[in-house]
């Protein structure tokens, strides 16, 4: 069982460290007692689901005391895991920029004294732990992304990248506007369907009705405008780290044109990014 212990100063992005390794499959505990690590980590090795599954500790170290003690702790648990130390820090500028955004007290502020008094404590506290670190990452021009990223490349190479599932839902305004969507297409322009007797009572699914709607003029161009504004996009979200994106397709009714449109939309951006976008289309309103 391997160990990483995630540590560093109040402000670098130790929660964001650890809830990106929580995404990336590792199994994390935040500010545990230091009297509890041990029997934590022994009642994790009985576990055989857990055995194969790195563990990650993020740890608080508020005196001199602690991070001695922390520093023992580790030289012990190294005699039997493969552990390691990874440290955040950042500029004290920057720490005291996020402390006066976030509005949160520094755990080592004390009455009458500046946050800086705070952050360059807290410096002091942890350099003993700093200088045994076996990866320090500075965060001073890092965005959570950027160190979302770091820690993806370092602790998981060989993963296979990160995949962004995109829905695609059809729908009728008639029925109400679909939520939440990340962006919204209104189809309503496009010749429908609805008006032609024999297919009326069919779908977007069915042949005859795609071909009746992309027979429109306009068509082409709206389709064509509308994969490349997604291909377009959908990449910088990716970059920006965003899991889940949703694109609502609406019609009137939601059984024609947005169906037809959300079809075509899904086999576009399937065949653009195999393997890092996952594409699924759900038509809400097809049975109305």
């Amino acid at each position: 069982m391997s160990l990483i212990f995630v540590t560093g100063q109040s402000g670098s992005g130790l929660g964001t460290a650890i809830r990106t390794l929580e995404d990336l499959g590792f199994y994390c505990i935040d500010n545990l007692p230091f009297e509890l690590i041990v029997p934590t980590l022994e009642a994790l090795e009985k576990k055989e689901h857990h055995q194969n599954t790195p563990i990650v500790l993020g740890i608080h170290v508020h005196s001199v005391a602690h991070a001695h003690e922390f520093n023992d702790l580790h030289e012990d648990l190294k005699k039997r895991l493969k552990v390691e130390v990874l440290f955040l820090t950042a500029q004290n500028d920057v720490l005291q920029t996020r402390f006066n955004t976030t509005r949160r007290k520094h755990p080592f502020e004390s009455e009458g004294k500046d946050i800086i008094f705070a952050i360059n404590g807290e410096k002091s506290v942890l350099k003993i732990i700093e200088d045994r670190a076996d990866l320090i990452i500075d965060t001073t021009y890092f965005t959570p992304q950027d160190l979302a990223w770091q820690l993806e490349d370092r602790f998981f190479p060989e993963k296979n990248p990160r995949r962004m599932v995109v829905t695609i839902t059809s729908f009728g305004f008639k029925h109400g506007v679909c939520s939440p969507l990340d962006m919204l297409f209104d189809v309503r322009f496009l010749r429908n369907p609805f008006f032609v007797k024999e297919l009326k009572e069919k779908n977007g699914l069915d042949p005859g009705v795609a071909q009746y709607i992309l027979e429109d003029p306009d068509s082409k161009s709206f389709i064509d405008k509308l994969i490349d504004i997604n291909n377009w996009l959908l990449p910088r979200y990716y970059r920006e780290g965003k899991h889940y994106f949703r694109i609502g397709i609406g019609c009137t009714g939601g059984k024609h044109r947005s169906v037809c449109i959300a079809e075509i939309l899904r086999t576009e951006l399937s065949k653009s990014y195999p393997g890092i976008v996952e594409v699924n289309v759900y038509h809400r309103d097809i049975l109305h």
